[in-house]
Order: C-alpha cells, then structure tokens, then sequence
C-alpha cells in the first residue's frame, strides 16, 4: 500500500513537470541564438585648417590702479586698430576673452624700502585683459604675430601669447565622412573574417556608433603644446584619408607648418551569419 503511495506520487511529479520540459525545449528550438561575428571599424581623416585662433594675454603694471587699466586699454586698442587696418579682419572676429585686475602686496621680507614694513600695503597692481582674434588667411599668421608683439612693445606692458588653436569650419562635413568610412570598414572586416572562415554575413544585428572627435596637436611661442577637444589613445585605425583646404600650401606661403586636424570616427557592429 506504501508503495503504491509513493508511486502515484511519484507519477503526478512527472506529469506536473513534463508540461514544462516539453515548453522549454518548444522555446529554445524556435528562439535559437543567431550564429554572430562582431567586429569594430575606425576611421581617421586628416584635415588642412582653414582657421586660426589667436588668445593673447596684454598685462599692465603700476602702483596706479588707474594708469595700469588704461596702458592695457591703450595697447588693446592700438593691436585692433592694426588688425583692422593692416590685416582687413572684420570687428566680428575680435574680442576681448576676459579680464583680471591683481594685487601685489609688499614683500616684507626682501624688500627693505620701508622703514617700517607693512605687508598689508599694495607694492603694484597687475591689469590683465585676453584678447581674441580669428584668422582665417593662414598666410597672415605670422605677420599678424609679429604686429601684435610690435604693438605691445612699451613700457610697463607685457604681450603673452597663451594659445594657438587651428581649426576648421567645415567639421560637421568633415564628421559625418568619417562615420561613413568608419561604417564601411567595419562592413568590410565582417565580410573578410566570414569569407576567410567559409561563410557569409547576412545583416547587421547591433550597431553602435561612437562619438566622432577630432583633435589637434601644436605648439607655438614657447613650446607649450596645446590639443583640441576629443581623441582617442591606443586606438588602430582602419581608414585613413589626407583632405587639404585647397589653397596654397601653408609651408610654402607663410613659412610655417600648421599641421592637420584628425577627425576620427568608431563603430562597433554585430552582424548574423550563415
């Protein structure tokens, strides 16, 4: 009687469960995993710049607050009355980036012109103002550099030169280019890996399209090396392509090597295969 017990008990279990292992099995026939190859495709395009942008810092220094702010302004406004006149660069492409005004306090320990040292008493005062200006002849760079030192050349004024940044105007062109390249190696790796392992690619399952950048390296003045914005490091490129701006040759005509802009675009792909 026991037995019989366990038995019916048994045999209601499979039953339960049956139902269940046959569904399981039904999904993973009708749901099977597509056969895949991922592959990743990056694209690089050099681009001659089609414009300069020039950030220079004009400093003045007196005890008079009053004299410091207006030797500044008098420099400021000398360098945009050249750049205007001499260089035809419109109103719109020059400005001023900021301004500061910075106390030095006497140093009571190195300084012995006081009888009686107060460190608290303003020695001078440093007026700072950035001035801006975009160039786009880049056959002017550096005749433009050399008036605006010229201009700066006075006593009590300091001209630094803080950054030289060449760019381009037509980056959104420039990026979209870029990702097509990036989609079509991509492509084109999926293809060679599948041929070469004796099947085929059917379609694309996952795209993923990484952020297209671009960057810039130079240096100007002294030696300090600025870069634009984005860039990837350690990264194999699939496409690379030279663009230039079209005009003269920024070595020959202005005696300086710009460089290129790298615009740069990745995608990553899971195709389905045979």
């Amino acid at each position: 009687m026991r037995f019989t017990k366990i038995f019916s008990l048994a045999l209601a279990l499979m039953l339960m469960v049956s139902p269940a292992q046959a569904q399981l099995v039904s999904v993973t026939k009708e749901g099977q995993m597509p056969r895949t190859i991922s592959v990743a495709g990056d694209a690089m395009i050099r681009v001659a710049p089609d414009e300069v942008r020039v950030v220079l810092d004009v400093m003045g220094r007196d005890r008079d607050l009053v004299k410091a702010q207006q030797s500044v302004d008098e420099t400021i406004l000398s360098m945009v009355q050249a750049v205007q006149q001499d260089f035809a660069i419109k109103r719109d492409y020059i400005h001023t980036d900021h301004m500061a005004l910075t106390p030095t306090y006497v140093d009571c320990y190195h300084n012995k012109r006081y009888p009686e040292c107060d460190n608290t008493r303003v020695d001078y005062v440093t007026a700072t103002k950035g001035l801006v200006i975009r160039l786009h002849d880049l056959s002017l760079f550096e005749p433009l550099m050399t008036a605006l030192v010229a201009r700066g050349n006075r006593e009590g004024i300091t001209v630094q030169i803080v950054d030289v940044t060449f760019l381009t105007n037509q980056l959104r062109a420039h990026r979209d280019h870029a990702r097509e390249l990036a989609a079509k190696a991509a492509r084109e790796k999926a293809d060679a890996v599948a041929a070469a392992m004796g099947t085929k690619v059917l379609r694309p399952l996952t795209i993923n399209v990484e952020q297209a950048n671009w960057y810039y390296f130079g240096s100007y003045g002294n030696g300090a090396y600025s870069r634009g914005r984005g860039g990837h490091a350690q990264m194999s490129q699939n496409v690379i392509q030279n663009f230039s701006s079209g005009g003269a040759d920024p070595m020959q005509s202005a005696g300086f090597a710009p460089g290129q802009i790298n615009v740069t675009a990745n995608i990553r792909a899971v195709f389905e295969i045979e």
